[in-house]
């Protein structure tokens, strides 16, 4: 009996997960930017590591590291607070806040 072919035969999870992470990146880093270059605020939705979806509102991206951006909330004031890096593999999706 022959093989049964499968469509990521040959390549490895880890591989096809980089590519993924690599495709994300390419979408999402010209809105982290935009963000970091205006201090607009974004909404970031994650996939938590218990498998529970979370949207994150008024983030804006202080730096994009090889991690993830790195993230800080505007308090009232106007004055950033609570700063934290988001893992571009628990990322999904970011778009610019509605006002």
């Amino acid at each position: 009996m022959g093989e049964i072919f499968k469509p990521d035969m040959g390549l490895r999870k880890e591989e096809i997960r980089e590519e993924e992470i690599e495709k994300k990146k390419e979408r999402l880093i010209p809105i982290f930017e935009r963000s970091r270059e205006f201090l607009e605020e974004l909404e970031i939705t994650r996939k938590r590591p218990d498998g529970r979806i979370e949207k994150l509102s008024g983030l804006v991206v202080m730096e994009i590291n090889e991690d993830g951006p790195e993230v800080f909330w505007i308090d009232r004031n106007g004055d950033p607070t609570n700063s934290g890096t988001l893992l571009w593999i628990e990322i999904i999706d970011a778009n610019p806040e509605s006002r």
